[in-house]
């Protein structure tokens, strides 16, 4: 499979597992993003296709930036624990660049 179509179900099941994390239902995150509740169903299981400025206000609406988004999106598949012991050069990259970086995915502002 194409790795770029599989970021569609990642960031449904980031964005899914985030919407719960925040107690809300479907219908909350699509009353605060301006979606229907049957769009926020199709980008969960990855049916429907994410637009740059629907992926920020889901984002905005689930009280991270766009950036910690796509972080907890691309690591999804990897997990932390894994790239911390890999040899692959991306996840290293991930980890190294990204997550262990001031301000990185861990949440640290710098």
């Amino acid at each position: 499979m194409d790795p770029i179509q599989t970021i569609y179900p990642r960031a449904g099941r980031v964005i899914q597992r985030k919407r719960k994390e925040k107690g809300f239902k479907q219908d909350v995150l699509a009353r605060a993003t301006g979606l229907t509740r049957t769009s926020i169903s199709n980008i969960e299981i990855g049916r429907q296709k994410l637009l740059l400025d629907t992926f920020c206000r889901i984002a905005m609406a689930l009280g991270v930036t766009p950036t910690e988004l796509m972080n907890d999106i691309l690591l999804e598949d990897i997990g932390i624990h894994t790239a911390k012991n890999s040899d692959d050069p991306v996840e290293r990259y991930i980890l190294d660049e990204i997550i262990n970086k001031p301000g990185g995915g861990d949440g640290n502002k710098s």
